[in-house]
């Protein structure tokens, strides 16, 4: 079995301001591979080639803490706040499959700008940032009954995040920047109810105590299968994430909210 997997998509998270760039960047890793958990409750044995596109969007709230060189402010966003200062974001993550075993990148940037950012006492804001990551993992097919089976795909990696921002004003004028690298180890689970709906889960982590930074991601999402080559997905995303500051930049930032999407498949 053999299967290559793109997926596109524009994020809300990652385009407001400070908080937003520097925890959506942390947090969306993770956003297009809930769109492929293990989207076919493939059989064992079964041989095929496929090719998914997989948009979606995530609509948190985002709160906790960002420092940008001397100045630390408190982050309290709503996803109005978020979508109100977006620029330009997007992601985009590619993966093979050959048999079990499966490899992946992910490539994710974002541009933003807040001409009037309210934790920085209403001065001029801009940023960038880029994270790529890549890895591999394996799917075990867990068959608990004749019609009842689960397929879990643990996975491990690495993961690069470069982030730019500046205030601007006559009140503040400070830059920073930060990037680094963190290993990341993760899992996918999905359980088929029937011909036509499923549920899909995916945990993950990176930093794992060999870093300064840290971060967790928990995902849950119903997903209905509309025809062969097409899936719906809806469901409920929870993340956290935590930087140490190396150029005058760092946060310490969760978001939660509920996330939606589409799956369509090409397949031999």
């Amino acid at each position: 079995m053999m299967k290559v997997r793109w997926v596109l998509a524009t994020i809300l998270i990652t385009g407001t301001n400070v908080p937003a760039l520097g925890f959506g960047l942390l947090a969306a890793q993770s956003i297009s591979s809930e769109q492929q958990l293990v989207d076919d409750f493939q059989s064992e044995g079964e041989n095929r080639d496929q090719l998914t596109f997989s948009p979606y969007l995530w609509g948190p709230d985002v709160g906790g803490t960002v420092s940008l060189g001397p100045v630390s402010a408190p982050v309290d966003l709503s996803l109005t706040q978020l979508a109100s200062g977006i620029k330009i974001a997007g992601m985009g993550h590619v993966q093979y499959e050959t048999g079990p075993v499966f490899l992946y990148a992910e490539g994710i940037g974002a541009k933003f700008g807040d001409p009037e950012f309210s934790s920085f006492a209403n001065q001029p804001v801009s940023a960038s940032a880029l994270l790529l990551e890549t890895g591999a993992g394996f799917i075990e097919n867990v068959k608990l009954t004749d019609n009842f089976h689960i397929n879990i795909s643990p996975y491990a990696g690495v993961r690069y995040v470069h982030l730019e921002a500046e205030v601007s004003g006559p009140v503040i004028a400070v830059a920073g920047k930060n990037e680094w690298v963190d290993p990341v180890v993760g899992a996918i689970g999905a359980v088929q109810l029937n011909d036509r709906w499923g549920i899909i889960g995916k945990v993950d982590f990176a930093g794992l105590s060999l870093t300064d930074n840290s971060y967790r991601n928990l995902a849950i999402g119903l997903q209905y299968q509309a025809s062969n080559r097409l899936a719906l997905v809806a469901g409920y995303r929870s993340t956290k994430g935590s930087f140490t500051a190396d150029h005058g930049l760092s946060a310490d930032l969760s978001a939660n909210g509920p996330m939606i999407g589409l799956r369509y498949s090409l397949r031999n």
